[in-house]
């Protein structure tokens, strides 16, 4: 079902509905915002306030929320310094690099099959390395602390 959403709200359905993984009253309470109105933001039926994005990853842990109001620019996201940390340990951050490493491979092959490189796939090319740009931030954050 989420395949008929596009943007914002597909990956709300996706994070909020689709993976089980967040009671949606628990993140709308986070969020300040109904459980019905987080419903309708995740199926469409009207647009999530931008403003809101902070709370909503507070909520959840998300990163996909945070990273698609930049995804498409020459921008990346990395931790703030200082930032809490999520507890994950260094080898896990390097599993999260090598996997980001292994999507890049993957879309670049993908990319080249045919001889020629699209806009759509260097965009998408981009997108991942700007993700395998902040796991690897992360990774140098947690050598730097070890």
């Amino acid at each position: 079902m989420a395949a008929q959403f596009k943007g914002f709200p597909a990956l709300l359905y996706y994070h909020l509905i689709h993976s089980g993984k967040h009671r949606i009253e628990e993140v709308a309470r986070k969020v300040g915002v109904s459980a019905s109105a987080l419903y309708k933001h995740a199926e469409g039926e009207i647009n999530f306030p931008p403003d809101l994005i902070p709370n909503l990853y507070n909520a959840t842990g998300e990163k996909d929320f945070v990273d698609f109001l930049v995804k498409g620019t020459d921008q990346m996201l990395t931790p703030r310094p200082g930032a809490k940390s999520d507890g994950r340990s260094l080898e896990l951050e390097t599993l999260d690099v090598t996997s980001e490493v292994g999507e890049l491979a993957a879309h670049i092959r993908k990319a080249i099959e045919d001889g020629r490189v699209s806009e759509i796939e260097i965009r998408q090319i981009e997108r991942t390395l700007n993700a395998l740009q902040r796991e690897v931030e992360e990774v140098r954050q947690k050598v730097r602390k070890a």
